[in-house]
């Protein structure tokens, strides 16, 4: 569901999505794996399939040796 296409593909709300997260949250996230998964979290979030008080782990792995600074 959260594929966006295969790897290393992406679409406009995705982009948007995690630049806005990374000037939100002040992290930055790899646009080939990490922004996919942290949209998955807040769109489970917003389903309300990960509860108000739940925690959550998202272990950003890596990645990032071509990101500009956020």
């Amino acid at each position: 569901t959260y594929h966006f296409g295969g790897y290393g593909k992406t679409s406009k709300e995705l982009e948007v999505f995690t630049t806005d997260i990374e000037h939100i949250y002040r992290i930055a996230l790899d646009r080939v794996y990490n922004h996919k998964v942290m949209y998955a979290i807040f769109n489970a979030v917003d389903k309300g399939r990960i509860k108000k008080g739940e925690k959550v782990l998202m272990i950003n792995t890596g990645g990032l040796e071509n990101l500009e600074t956020v």
